[in-house]
Parts: C-alpha cells; sequence; structure tokens
C-alpha cells in the first residue's frame, strides 16, 4: 500500500478554512495453492486460483466554519473522491457452466462528490445545531469476488439528516439529537448463495434508519456523578425479497439484520479520596439475525453490568501507584452478544420453512485486576 497526503489551513477572526488531499493505491496479489492430498501422497503442490488487485483512491476536501454573528457558525465540508478498481486473473469460485474456476475481468470508475451543510449556535450554555450530509461508499473486493459473474454491485449513497440541542453547566449536562439517514443501494446480504456457499450482498433500492440519540449526567456531589444514554431507532428495508433455496419470497418492509432498536447505557461514577467506583450497566434489545424479521431467528435482548474499583496512592519516589479491579458481568448474566443463522425450506412456500442458528455465549462473571505505575 502506498500512501501520500497534504493539508493546509488559513484561520481569521470570523473564517476558518483547512483543505487537503490524499491519494493511495493498493496493489495485491490473492491466490490459493493445495499443498497436498490424503488419498494422493504424491500430490505435487498445486496453485489453483490467482488474480490481481489494484485500487486507486484519490480525495480532496475543503472544510469551512463561519462565524456569522455572536455565537452562530455555519459549517460546510467538500469531499471529491475518485476510485479505480481493477480485478483480474482467477478466482477461487468455480463456475459450473463453464466448467472452471471462476474468470474475474473487473474495472469499475467512481467518482464521488460529499458535501456537508449545517449551521450550529452556542449561547450562555446552550448549544443547538441542524446538517445535512452526502456519503457515497464504492463495494468492497469481496462484493465483486463473492458474487455471481455479471451480477455486480453498484454504490450506496447515504443522505444524513441531523438536528440536536445540548446544554452544559457545573451540574448537569443533557442532550437530543435527531437523526435520518435515507439510504439508496445499500448493500445487504439477502440469503442468496455463491456456488461455494458464501452469503450475497446485494444492492437493496431503499432503506433507512431514523432514530433519537439522548444524553444526561448529573454531578449530584462533587465525588458523585450520575447519567447515561440511550438510543431509541427504527432501521428497515423498504419492499425486502428474501432468498431461501433460490426461491423467493416478498416480505415488504423489514428490519435490517443486527440493528437494535434501543440501545441505553446508565452508570455512577463515585470518586473520593484517591478511591474510585464506577458502575456500568448496558441494555441491547432484540436484534434480527437476518433481513427477513424471522421470529426464530433473533437474539435475545439482554442487559449486563460491570463494576470497576480503583484506588490511587501518591508517594515521594513515583508520582502515582494506581491499583484496579474490573469486574464484568458483576450479576452473572446469561446473554449471547452475536450470532448468525439461515433458513431452509422443506416444500416451496415460506409455511414450509425451517430455521437454524449459531450464536456465541459470553462470559459470566469475570474480573481483571490491573496495577499503574506513574514516575
Amino acid at each position: 500500500v502506498l500512501s501520500h497526503s497534504f493539508s493546509a489551513a488559513y484561520t481569521s477572526k470570523r473564517l476558518s478554512l483547512t483543505m487537503g488531499a490524499s491519494a493511495s493505491l493498493y496493489d495485491g496479489v490473492h491466490f490459493g495453492t493445495i499443498s497436498d492430498l490424503v488419498e494422493a501422497p504424491d500430490f505435487a503442490t498445486t496453485e489453483y486460483y490467482r488474480n490481481y488487485t489494484s485500487k486507486w483512491d484519490i480525495s480532496c476536501y475543503v472544510k469551512a466554519d463561519w462565524e456569522v454573528a455572536k455565537g452562530l457558525n455555519l459549517f460546510a465540508d467538500m469531499q471529491y473522491r475518485h476510485i479505480t478498481h481493477r480485478i483480474s486473473g482467477v478466482n477461487d469460485n468455480f463456475d459450473d457452466t463453464t466448467g472452471t474456476m471462476q474468470r474475474l475481468d473487473i474495472l469499475r470508475h467512481y467518482d464521488f462528490f460529499n458535501p456537508k451543510l449545517g449551521i450550529h449556535y452556542t449561547r450562555k450554555g446552550h448549544s443547538a445545531y441542524i446538517s445535512a450530509a452526502v456519503g457515497q461508499k464504492e463495494p468492497t473486493r469481496n462484493n465483486f469476488t463473492d458474487i455471481r459473474e455479471g451480477e455486480y454491485p453498484r454504490a450506496e449513497k447515504m443522505l444524513d439528516v441531523e438536528a440536536g440541542y445540548n446544554y452544559s453547566s457545573s451540574v448537569l449536562e443533557a442532550g437530543i439529537n435527531l437523526y435520518y439517514m435515507f439510504y439508496r443501494d445499500q448493500l445487504v446480504q439477502t440469503g442468496e448463495l455463491s456456488d461455494t456457499g458464501e452469503l450475497l450482498s446485494r444492492n437493496v433500492p431503499d432503506s433507512y434508519r431514523r432514530g433519537i440519540e439522548l444524553q444526561l449526567a448529573v454531578r449530584a456531589t462533587k465525588w458523585l456523578t450520575i447519567g447515561g444514554n440511550a438510543t431509541f431507532s427504527q432501521n428497515h428495508i423498504k419492499n425486502y425479497v428474501d432468498y431461501i433455496d433460490g426461491t423467493a419470497f416478498e416480505r415488504g418492509r423489514t428490519t435490517i439484520a443486527y440493528s437494535p432498536s434501543i440501545t441505553a447505557l446508565a452508570y455512577a461514577d463515585f470518586h473520593i479520596k484517591g478511591f474510585g467506583a464506577v458502575w456500568t450497566t448496558r441494555y441491547v434489545s432484540k436484534q434480527y439475525l437476518t433481513n427477513g424479521e424471522y421470529e426464530d431467528l433473533t437474539l435475545p435482548r439482554y442487559t449486563v453490568s460491570d463494576l470497576d474499583l480503583s484506588y490511587t496512592l501518591r508517594t515521594k519516589k513515583v508520582e502515582k501507584v494506581r491499583f484496579g479491579v474490573k469486574i464484568k458481568n458483576i450479576l452473572n448474566a446469561k446473554y449471547c452478544a452475536s450470532g448468525y443463522g439461515g433458513s431452509w425450506l422443506e416444500g416451496t412456500t415460506l409455511a414450509e420453512r425451517k430455521s437454524w442458528a449459531c450464536y456465541f455465549p459470553q462470559a459470566t462473571i469475570n474480573a481483571l485486576a490491573n496495577v499503574t505505575i506513574n514516575f
């Protein structure tokens, strides 16, 4: 990988400008060999696929922040990206049509203009803002190599609109943020499989994420702070088509996989005379394992708590010594934080669908002790 970048800045009483550019080149070789076969002891090492990938990524940007009036700022961020992605050679997927390994001959050029505009107002601990941004992203290498030949993906596009308010004082900090992300051609897994069993990702025409983010912190005393944050969201694909054993089923509006509608965190931070204790509790609501929104393919909601204890000593020979112990999952919750699954058909209709799932259970109560010495 080769990369170069530069930046420059200008600042005056009311205006600040930052600009820059960067360029990077990835040039790699992907290959696989079979070194031996159990039933053929004299088998010579054989290379069965080799392909070459090069990717140029060139970008430039300008950022501006203009103080229109006291406390009122306009900001803008303009980025241009050009990507040239070339993949050629033999893939590690077998092509049933030709009876040989799949050939790759892919050349794609992308030109993205990603602007962001907004306004921000601040006065006596109060601040409010509103912004709109466009983001675009090219498909990854796997999106090309794991798809069927000729069914190559398009770039993803997103419009992100946000508005929020924050308040800060010596006792209280609070904030609210509203967001709506409109996606066009988002790449999601549809249940389709490649010839080698890899899950395929397809562009879906319309999808979105929208929600509200809340945060609050109260300094109850000099030695105790209580706070937390929460996100309530909807994450949907419009008119989703799910594929099971090659059969398409229209599922309508579905929830995007691994997208909980509620996440929350609460904490209490206690510090006095070198002793510290921080209690943290996290909550994550139900998540779907696939984009088909099947109730038998979900990660159940869970709540888990940690306790971080510390004591700091100061001596003449060293600046400070901190003794700490973190007790994770202190309430010994049994939960799974991730997993994956799928479906198969025992007939031709959705009513004859069966499912399978694998889950990754997390550790029960455990502790980690540490000592930090600062000289």
